[in-house]
């Protein structure tokens, strides 16, 4: 009769703890997958940016480019690369970079002859492309995150270390209005 309460209470802690190390085991994993895909897209973003400016300064040494156009999207890519800003907004300022320049491949026509130019843009496209399908598996890797935040054992832990739900990049991108402004903190 006398070890009926440390029993209980030892497998009170017991499951505890148990519940604690697999829920903060579960919550790391994710973590970790969302910041490897972070990582990832900010590499793509750092490709982009350098393709984007050597294509840029080739199209205005040219004359092919309306003035101030490539000073414009060099201010966006600088906020792509902003550590004062979210991640949201990081990627809004690439929606914006995005969207410049395939206004530019729509309206720059390039010459047989020039081959260099041509094969900046091929790159730059795949580059594109690249960073929007990074973008969903970040996307996707937050949303697994966020349930898991929300769902037993994981909630236990989440609300001890106060781990807080992220933003999704879509939503955040789709939220602003205006097209050439990235929001400022």
């Amino acid at each position: 009769m006398d070890l009926v309460f440390p029993m209980i209470l030892g497998s009170i802690i017991v499951v505890t703890l148990l519940l604690w190390f697999s829920g903060y085991y579960v919550l790391l994993k994710f973590v970790k997958k969302m910041e490897t895909r972070w990582r990832r897209l900010s590499h793509l973003l750092h490709r982009l940016d350098r393709l984007s400016s050597e294509y840029l300064i080739s199209l205005d040494t040219d004359g092919k480019l309306a003035p101030g156009t490539s000073q414009t999207i060099q201010r966006h890519i600088d906020d792509m690369h902003n550590p004062m800003l979210g991640r949201s907004e990081q990627l809004h300022a690439y929606a914006i970079v995005h969207e410049r320049l395939e206004e530019i491949f729509d309206s720059v026509e390039l010459a047989e002859d020039e081959q260099a130019l041509q094969e900046m843009e091929t790159d730059l496209q795949s580059t594109l492309t690249l960073v929007a399908s990074a973008s969903q598996a970040y996307d996707a890797s937050v949303k697994r995150y966020n349930k898991s935040i929300t769902t037993v054992p994981t909630k236990y832990v989440a609300g001890i270390h106060h781990f807080e739900s992220q933003y999704l990049l879509d939503d955040s991108v789709k939220k602003w209005e205006t097209k050439d402004q990235a929001p400022s903190n």
